[in-house]
């Protein structure tokens, strides 16, 4: 009889963890994105090195991102360089009666707030946009980020 009790407490409270897990499973399908701005700056948590969050797409070729928020902005997690233009894919994944996804393009600027560059993309629902960032240098920075709510893909190149 306390086998069948410390057998059914086991199987509560892997039950419990189950849920757990999958309540907080929102951003595990963010590939290539996450809430944090991508900087280049030397980053004192993890060692006295730079990290290598820059992205040469010249030498490293394009990079996928996909991601959904429900309440937070979402920034590629690489400073984009190597080119003096851009190509950007994105795709709404939300159903098309639902909210448009909305990016814009920033380069990275020392000393100051980033610059935007372009204008904010807007996507309705099943859509996929393409563009091209143009007017910039091979040793500019940029990113993108998605405004929330999103549920997105897509790529630069």
């Amino acid at each position: 009889m306390l086998k069948k009790i410390a057998l059914l407490g086991v199987l509560l409270s892997a039950g419990t963890g189950v849920s757990a897990f999958a309540s907080t499973g929102a951003d595990a399908e963010n590939i290539g994105v996450s809430t944090h701005i991508p900087t280049s700056e030397l980053s004192l948590e993890r060692g006295t090195g730079k990290p290598s969050n820059v992205w040469n797409v010249k030498s490293q070729g394009r990079y996928y991102y996909s991601g959904q928020s429900a309440y937070n902005s979402l920034y590629t997690n690489y400073l984009f360089t190597g080119d003096s233009w851009y190509t950007v894919s994105a795709k709404n994944l939300k159903a098309s009666s639902d909210t448009a996804l909305k990016f814009q393009a920033y380069k990275q600027i020392t000393f100051s707030p980033d610059k935007k560059i372009g204008v904010e993309q807007t996507v309705t629902g099943q859509k996929t946009v393409n563009y091209t960032l143009n007017g910039l240098s091979s040793s500019d920075k940029i990113y993108l980020e998605f405004k929330s709510p999103s549920h997105f893909e897509g790529y630069i190149e």
